[in-house]
């Protein structure tokens, strides 16, 4: 029988709310990717090939890069300024 305590539950249920928050936040930046029409074929594969190979850096490097373009085109969906 094994001993699973107060801790473990806490840290398991932490790691999966990493997890699936780490795993939503690339569904979000995946679409906002294909969603931008300016942006040319070859960059937006080589974004697509480093938030794959590269999740956390090439996420924190596309929201670093294209940040303020995310927000405006969120402003326009809404049609808000």
């Amino acid at each position: 029988m094994s001993n699973i305590t107060l801790a473990d539950l806490i840290l398991g249920g932490l790691a999966i709310l990493v997890i699936i928050s780490l795993l939503l936040l690339l569904a979000g930046l995946l679409f906002d990717l294909f969603l931008h029409d300016d942006m040319e074929p070859r960059k937006r594969l080589v974004w697509l090939l480093v938030i794959i190979l590269f999740p956390l850096l090439g996420s924190l490097g596309y929201v670093y890069f294209h940040g303020a373009g995310i927000r405006e085109r969120n402003h326009e969906r809404r049609g808000t300024t």
